[in-house]
């Protein structure tokens, strides 16, 4: 059985220790490649 992993994630933009810092990546993002990586997954953003 195939698995997908359907996110949402925020990039550019983002206030880190009331800065405003360019991300490249979104937390989520990040979490979502996790969980590919375990499940050997698709993922669609």
């Amino acid at each position: 059985m195939s698995s997908i992993v359907i996110y949402f994630s925020k990039n550019g933009e983002n206030y880190f220790g009331g800065e405003l810092k360019n991300i490249e990546k979104g937390n989520t993002e990040v979490i979502a490649e996790y969980i590919q990586e375990l499940d050997n997954a698709d993922l669609f953003k």
